[in-house]
């Protein structure tokens, strides 16, 4: 049998060295590692195990209800709930608390605070009822003029604001 140098050269070429053409463009040289497998850095797009994206944690709906104002002293005491939102809240299942004392009041079942809007929910000896600006909560003194905190909680029992004096 005849040696052929050139074909032995092809052979051993090849072996080490391929040639690969990705879509229309320049070829690349790749070498060839032990055990014959090669690795191309190829985009993303052509990754067959690609890696997740991380879905982001939803972020919760800011309620965009305050307390805007606390009136705690005289026979007509009430706290101010504004709704700064671009959007009407149903307020059924949210509260108002004084921390002093624990008095709660719970808005009624179908109470909607429009958007732009304020309610005002009275206490003391004074207090009125006039829907739906206006509720009552109680003719006893809920406020405490030394110092109180008021919290108003969501449906859900989260807290959405709190004011003290």
């Amino acid at each position: 049998m005849a040696f052929r140098p050139p074909v032995f050269l092809a052979v051993v070429l090849l072996s080490t060295v391929m040639i690969a053409t990705v879509f229309g463009g320049a070829p690349l040289l790749l070498a060839e590692e032990p055990g014959g497998f090669n690795h191309v850095n190829l985009p993303a797009i052509f990754n067959l195990h690609p890696i997740p994206t991380p879905t982001p944690t939803p972020i919760p709906p800011r309620s965009d209800l305050r307390i805007s104002c606390l009136v705690y002293s005289g026979r007509d005491e009430y706290v101010e709930i504004s709704n700064y939102g671009a959007g009407s809240q149903d307020m059924s299942g949210w509260r108002i608390v004084s921390v002093v004392g624990d008095q709660s009041y719970w808005f009624p079942v179908g109470y909607v605070l429009g958007a732009g809007l304020y309610v005002r929910v009275h206490s003391g000896p004074d207090a009125y009822n006039d829907p739906p600006v206006d509720l009552h909560w109680t003719t006893g003194y809920v406020w405490n003029n030394g110092g109180d905190e008021a919290v108003l909680y969501d449906d859900k029992g989260s807290v959405v604001d709190r004011r003290s004096y």
